[in-house]
């Protein structure tokens, strides 16, 4: 496409170095990053052409035009630049193509992303020598470069947190084909009888080494850390007694004055059980009592039912 006069390639604003483009040049425009599911399809997007990139499965992104049609795209690297491609049409103004859902569109985004990443991966090793030069530590970079996964972004932080402080460290140098099930054991028992947050770990180790399978660096159906037993976690719930209520009734109430938005937003996690990020992002919307009807959750769209605790109890 040409803009006043320069002739640019249509990529994202953030990829320009990738490109080896001047950030001073004029450049095709892209939009901040969002949620791309149904809500955001039916939002009065301007009919302008421009680039919506997901906030979660990277490379993921719908395109819109001047002329109203909106097209799902994935944006992925191939040799040492990127290319972009269309998977579906999300509205057509002249119904010339069917449309295809946000859900069936993220599903086709992770296939494509899945069979690029292994494309630009994926080894044929003419020796076991050479399949067995391939470390954790290489098989991570790949890993989170091409982001075989959909995480939300706390999930995401908890888990890079877990890969760079417990599996680097205790994997890093070793041999992705020469792992074994009793080297994922060793390091696990490691840790102890209970479980610490090493259940997390072994699963977010298994995803990684399933990865490796994908891209040719470990038979298929080898993962060494799928199928482990979890250990067993200790007991966390308990509920709290009356007093602890009244006293955290009274609490409340002497907050309403003062910071009356929080007060209220502690009331709906106690009444609902919704997390904290559920209420912080929640929008009126959403309420439709006695249900809150969330769209996106950490396990996806869920609802949540209030209680109706007796007044006199919360507040006595």
């Amino acid at each position: 496409m040409t803009r006043n006069g320069h002739s640019v390639p249509d990529v994202d604003v953030d990829t320009r170095a990738d490109f080896g483009l001047s950030t001073q040049l004029p450049i095709h425009i892209t939009k901040k990053k969002e949620k791309l599911n149904g809500d955001f399809l039916r939002r009065n997007l301007p009919l302008e052409d421009y680039f919506y990139w997901d906030s979660s499965l990277i490379g993921f992104g719908l395109r819109t035009s001047e002329t109203g049609r909106m097209t799902w795209i994935v944006r992925y690297r191939r040799g040492k630049g990127y290319t972009r491609t269309k998977i579906g049409t999300a509205f057509d103004p002249i119904k010339k193509y069917k449309p295809m859902g946000p859900k069936e569109a993220r599903k086709r985004a992770k296939q494509v992303l899945g069979e690029a990443a292994h494309r630009m991966h994926s080894i044929t090793p003419k020796s076991k020598k050479t399949k067995t030069r391939i470390t954790f530590s290489h098989l991570v970079d790949a890993y989170l470069s091409d982001r075989p996964f959909d995480w939300k972004e706390s999930t995401e932080k908890s888990a890079f947190g877990i890969i760079r402080n417990h599996l680097l460290p205790a994997f890093g140098n070793r041999s992705v084909a020469n792992l074994t099930r009793g080297d994922i054991l060793k390091w696990r028992d490691s840790h102890g009888k209970t479980e610490t947050g090493v259940n997390k770990r072994v699963v977010i180790l298994s995803g990684i080494l399933g990865y490796a399978e994908a891209l040719g660096y470990r038979e298929e159906g080898s993962n060494p850390a799928k199928g482990i037993k979890r250990l067993k976690s200790k007991q966390r719930d308990r509920p709290l007694t009356r007093a602890e209520f009244l006293r955290l009734g009274r609490l409340l109430k002497s907050l309403d004055d003062s910071l009356p938005e929080i007060a209220a937003a502690l009331r709906l996690v106690i009444f609902t059980g919704a997390r904290k990020g559920e209420i912080d992002s929640l929008k009126w919307e959403y309420v439709k009592l006695p249900i809150l009807d969330l769209p996106d959750s950490k396990t996806g769209p869920k609802k949540t039912y209030s209680t109706a605790m007796p007044v006199k109890f919360w507040s006595a």
